[in-house]
């Protein structure tokens, strides 16, 4: 029977030097799938994916604007509390 062999050495040493043999693969992949594509494709999903983060930034900002207001006015509030509601009356006609 055979001793189990520490997994770091099937890898092919530490996890610095895995990750950077990963990133590494990762980055050649990435450019074979850009030179197989048009040109054009790659720069039309760039913008596609561009416009999708500029769209989630608009989101972002309004709801970080309704947030903004709402902290202002409860701010508003306690600086300048309304005074009490006068007690409703009844009406009466003749």
């Amino acid at each position: 029977m055979t001793p189990l062999s520490d997994p770091k050495d099937k890898i092919g040493g530490d996890s610095d030097n895995t990750r950077e043999n990963l990133r590494k693969s990762l980055h050649e992949l990435a450019d074979d799938v850009l030179k197989s594509l048009p040109p054009g494709v790659v720069e039309h999903m760039g913008n596609a994916a561009k416009e999708l983060l500029l769209a989630t930034r608009h989101l972002l900002d309004t709801q970080i604007g309704r947030v903004e207001k709402t902290v202002h006015r409860s701010q508003e509030l306690h600086r300048n509390p309304a005074p009490p509601s006068p007690e409703p009356t009844s009406a009466t006609t003749d």
